[in-house]
């Protein structure tokens, strides 16, 4: 006897579904169990149902379009202890699609393209996978009530990750799946109808995800949100684990979060279907363009869709998720407050004078002043323009050069206009959220600060296009529309060895921050990631994972200092600008450091003058551009701390993918 009940699909847009989405692989479709199949599905559903299910079985499990490939990957490579080599393999091969034959009927096609040779995991999925040897890894996008019987009453020791996602961005996702691997032919707006109506495969929706979120207790299911693996892949990566009983170390995740990044999946083609597509396109199959892996932004639906629309999803998704305590958050704020509580918290509030700086906080594990907290989600929020250009760094990693090299560039070596303060042509981005300027003010009540001191977001906002805005904010605390590159603004970063960074970083905090402590001490607070914009390893590296990105150009301080020339044609380049050979000499002299040194529109001298002026920090001694050099740190620290910077910089860098002391090359990460 059967386990599943068969009956039509009718409802009102049972017509688009028929006129848009058959196909010669898809002749129609029908319910099963209440889950919207294709016809074909009939023939496998009572297979499905009596799978033997073994005790190491890991199974993903997912509406379509919700991060599946993704949440795959990331199971496959913990669970097979990172096997990079062994994740070569096509994807379809080591983690097969259980419903990959039912989906798609090629029984009719095949006689009329003799030339196609389709692989067994194609032709017949469920015997590819009764036949595989254990452990085995099985996608499907099954709700929980369609899944073998012996998955659902867990007489076996399997194990389910589900992945959801909101239903905006997955209908989106989904709608661009279907033209281009399924066969739809309709508009966007149709497609929408479809979805919400829950006519299209593996519907209804919410009934699809609640199946599973209501199982989330159990041992053997582990539910996963899109969302989380876009805001904190780490986290989720770490979850994952525990619930494979496997233990990563700390560089182990590093890599295996570059690995998972949206640019290394995009082009990796174990992962990114361009072979399928390649094949669909030999033999004629669809006529479409694009790609699998499209954008992955959290978001996206809500920008594409219709006001109406957006009306419809919001009502749909409240009716019925309702009490089910299950929340996708689309705006990816996110913000996590806590305490700075380490070893070394008392030199921290011991040793840093500025009485303006209320203490410390983390927002997501980032110390920053808790004058932050009030501007964190302005900051998440801010809109982003299309001609933007950012210098992001770690403080004192080369970032004043930077701007100033970048700024000339991109305003073609304009040197008269350069004479105005760097701090109004290139503001710093979070400067107010640095410094409770409430405070400055009531007790200096006839101090005028500018607005790019006083208010530097509203500054910002205001500035007239193109901006050239500075961040030492790790790109986790970017704004959402400058990290999901919905426009074309573009990012320099600059980055600089640990040891130099860190004696610079010293000067700079006694010069303008207060700080009254040692070098060894400061040495410690350093290391131990207590200081502002810290983790530094975690700063760099949430950069450099994406330096393959077209809007990403990854620089290095010693880089600039070793040839500035070839460094001032890569950013021109990258900026799309062409100077003359002329000009890239005189750019080269104005960027010389002597030039910068002397140059009052970067060498912060007349804020150290305003600091003496109103006796803040009035004891301050020193220059902001002090000497540049590279390699002077190994100078002034003990042995001891020489010993602790290497080790910590070894730990922190996985050696096998982003070597140290290491030729320089576009594949290697290294301080020279």
């Amino acid at each position: 006897m059967s386990d599943i009940t068969y009956s039509s699909v009718d409802n009102e847009v049972s017509d688009i579904l028929n006129k848009r989405f058959v196909t010669s692989f898809r002749n129609g479709y029908i319910k099963a169990n209440d889950v919207v199949l294709p016809v074909y599905f009939k023939k496998f559903g009572q297979r499905i149902q009596d799978m033997e299910i073994r005790d190491d079985d890991v199974w993903v499990c997912s509406y379509p379009k919700t991060g599946t490939t993704w949440c795959q990957e990331m199971t496959w490579c913990i669970a097979n202890d990172l096997d990079f080599e062994g994740a070569k393999q096509f994807l379809p091969e080591r983690f097969p699609f259980l419903d990959h034959t039912p989906l798609f009927d090629y029984e009719k096609v095949l006689p009329e393209k003799p030339d196609l040779k389709l692989p067994l995991y194609v032709s017949d999925s469920i015997t590819y996978i009764n036949e595989l040897k254990s452990p085995r890894f099985i996608k499907t996008h099954l709700p929980y009530k369609l899944l073998p019987k012996k998955l659902r009453d867990q007489s076996t020791k399997a194990k389910i990750v589900y992945v959801a996602r909101n239903p905006k961005d997955t209908c989106l996702s989904y709608f661009h799946h279907c033209c281009l691997l399924e066969g739809y032919t309709g508009n966007f707006e149709d497609f929408c109808k479809l979805f919400t109506s829950d006519s299209l495969c593996f519907s209804p929706f919410f009934d699809h995800i609640l199946g599973y979120w209501n199982r989330k207790d159990d041992s053997q299911v582990l539910f996963l949100k899109y969302e989380d693996m876009k805001q904190d892949l780490r986290t989720v990566i770490r979850q994952t684990a525990q619930f494979l009983g496997k233990d990563l170390a700390d560089d182990q995740v590093l890599v295996l979060e570059d690995h998972l990044s949206f640019e290394s999946m995009k082009n990796n083609r174990a992962v990114n279907y361009e072979p399928v597509i390649e094949i669909n396109k030999t033999h004629n199959l669809i006529d479409a363009n694009g790609t699998f892996m499209r954008s992955g932004t959290v978001g996206g639906g809500k920008q594409k869709m219709s006001p109406e629309f957006i009306n419809i999803f919001d009502e749909w998704e409240e009716k019925c998720l309702g009490k089910s305590g299950l929340k996708f958050s689309l705006n990816m704020a996110g913000i996590t407050y806590s305490s700075v509580d380490n070893e070394v918290s008392d030199i921290l509030n011991k040793s840093f004078d500025n009485t303006f700086r209320n203490g410390y906080i983390k927002a997501n594990d980032v110390v920053l002043s808790a004058s932050f907290k009030k501007f964190g989600q302005c900051i998440l929020d801010m809109e982003i323009r299309d001609d933007d250009v950012w210098v992001c760094s770690f403080p004192k990693t080369g970032t004043t050069w930077c701007q100033e090299m970048t700024w000339c560039i991109a305003n073609d070596v304009d040197l008269e206009g350069a004479k105005q303060s760097l701090a109004e042509r290139f503001p710093f981005f979070e400067h107010t959220a640095q410094v409770d300027y409430e405070k400055v003010l009531q007790e200096k009540p006839n101090l005028n600060l500018p607005l790019y001191v006083s208010d530097s977001f509203k500054f910002i906002n205001e500035l007239k296009s193109p901006r050239f805005i500075k961040t030492h904010l790790p790109y986790k605390l970017l704004p959402k529309q400058l990290r999901d590159q919905s426009t074309k603004a573009k990012i320099v970063y600059v980055a600089r060895n640990p040891k130099d960074t860190c004696l610079s970083y010293f000067h700079h905090c006694c010069l303008l921050d207060g700080y009254n402590g040692s070098f060894n001490d400061f040495c410690k607070l350093f290391t131990s990631d207590s200081l502002l914009f810290s983790p530094f390893f975690d700063h760099i590296l949430s950069y450099w994972e994406r330096r393959n990105d077209s809007q990403v150009l990854f620089l290095k301080y010693e880089d600039m200092k070793q040839d500035l020339r070839s460094v001032i044609f890569q950013t021109a380049q990258f900026l799309g600008k062409e100077l003359t050979d002329d000009q890239v000499l005189v750019l080269e002299d104005h960027l010389s450091f002597k030039s910068m040194k002397n140059n009052r529109a970067v060498n912060f001298e007349p804020v150290i003058e305003f600091y003496k002026t109103i006796n803040y920090l009035v004891d301050t001694k020193g220059s902001f551009i002090r000497s540049g050099i590279v390699g002077e740190a190994k100078q002034k620290m003990s042995p001891e701390f020489i010993k602790v910077f290497d080790e910590w910089e070894e730990k922190c860098l996985d050696l096998s993918v982003m070597p140290i002391k290491a030729t320089i090359s576009s594949h290697v990460f290294c301080f020279c």
